[in-house]
């Protein structure tokens, strides 16, 4: 087995408890309340296209599935006019990252931060900061965009010619059709469960405190 393929083969085994903490730490633009958090990490990480993307290993969408929180939050922090240089600087750098292997989806969030840039004229410089960012990182890629724009539609595991998608209806049953189902449940109750403690322990720290 290559290096790369190792590294994949981990990504998979970790993505839904990555892909729950990375909703559950972005929904604290949202809210501070952990349940509610807590709620939205799981139903995140156990969602069809994220368990099709485990089921079927690719690392596209595993990388779309942990950055598109982050980059989700800074938007609606620079929306809210609530994000810092730094908070922006981060959000872009995620949807740097999230283009190199999903193109549309960072095309889409450039796209809404010039859509702030233009109407929220107290966070113009945070939108500009979180768009401008992933277009300088990814400068060399997006001459390749322009040149074929068909590769926006594409990236490391998106898309697998001559191989069958999965069908909506098991996808919707959290039945893709590839792994296994069982040990998938399993995962999803370890997310629910880590969750759970980590929002216990923070609970009885402010408990202690008080």
């Amino acid at each position: 087995t290559s290096s790369g393929g190792a590294v994949v083969a981990v990504l998979v085994f970790v993505a839904l408890p990555l892909a729950a903490a990375s909703a559950y730490l972005s929904a604290r633009v949202v809210t501070r309340v952990p349940w509610p958090r807590a709620a939205v990490a799981v139903l995140w990480a156990c969602s069809p296209p994220a368990v099709a993307a485990v089921a079927e290993g690719r690392l596209g969408a595993l990388v779309a599935l942990l950055l598109l929180p982050p980059v989700a939050a800074g938007l609606a922090a620079v929306a809210a006019r609530r994000a810092t240089p730094t908070w922006a600087s981060g959000a872009g750098l995620a949807t740097a990252v999230l283009g190199a292997f999903a193109p549309a989806l960072a095309a889409a969030a450039v796209l809404l931060a010039l859509l702030l840039f233009a109407v929220r004229r107290g966070a113009r410089g945070n939108a500009l900061i979180l768009a401008v960012t992933p277009l300088v990182l990814l400068s060399v890629r997006i001459r390749d965009l322009v040149a074929e724009p068909a590769l926006l539609l594409q990236g490391p595991g998106l898309l697998a010619w001559g191989t069958p998608a999965s069908d909506p209806v098991r996808l919707a049953a959290l039945q893709p059709g590839h792994g296994s189902v069982a040990a998938l449940a399993v995962g999803a109750l370890i997310v629910a469960l880590g969750v759970a403690h980590g929002d216990l322990q923070a609970s009885l720290a402010g408990s202690l405190r008080e």
